[in-house]
């Protein structure tokens, strides 16, 4: 099966650690809800290549992390600020 890649996505920690490692952080609030918004696709870590920025040369570069962000998590909609991990959902194509 082909598959094509979506745009990244930004999860928090509890997401990124799920999907990694198959953990749930015993101080997650929701686990229920970990990766819930990336259903149906199939989730990899990190980001493209092309999605890197310019100077990045892709060995040992922080592109994938966001120390702090506001944003709501695209993994389970959590509104916590804090670190984000970039995740990129593959669909059939």
């Amino acid at each position: 099966m082909n598959m094509e890649p979506t745009v990244t996505q930004w999860v928090c920690v509890d997401c990124f650690v799920l999907l990694v490692n198959g953990d749930v952080s015993p101080y997650c609030e929701n686990p229920d809800a970990l990766m819930t918004k990336l259903e149906g696709y199939e989730p990899t870590p990190g980001m493209l290549r092309e999605e890197h920025a310019e100077e990045c040369d892709g060995e040992e570069c922080d592109c994938e992390t966001n120390p702090f962000s506001t944003s709501q998590c695209d993994g389970c909609g959590s509104t916590l600020h804090g670190e984000r991990h970039a995740v990129t959902g593959w669909i059939a194509a």
